[in-house]
């Protein structure tokens, strides 16, 4: 961590950090699926990220984070699409 903070700066390391656990909670109730679903989100973040950077002649930082991010919005999105919404006379009482 003390590398990554040198590298691409506190607030990327700080999102890197909180994005993949929080996305992982979204779809995890437990503890430890929440972890092992959080590294793989990260690794698989990490590596889309620096491609996306390759490829598109940016900085590998900020990509990583945008990926993340786009993940992190995705699957809130898929969890909101699922969850069953109660009719406004259950939601009034």
């Amino acid at each position: 961590i003390v590398v990554a903070l040198q590298a691409i700066g506190i607030v990327l390391v700080t999102a890197m950090l909180i994005i993949p656990p929080a996305t992982a909670g979204l779809v995890a109730r437990r503890m430890t699926p929440i972890m092992a679903i959080g590294v793989l989100l990260a690794a698989i973040a990490s590596v889309a990220g620096l491609h996306l950077s390759f490829h598109a002649s940016v900085a590998a930082g900020p990509a990583v984070v945008l990926v993340s991010a786009a993940i992190f919005a995705l699957t809130l999105a898929a969890v909101s699409l699922r969850r069953p919404r109660l009719p406004a006379a259950a939601a009034a009482k």
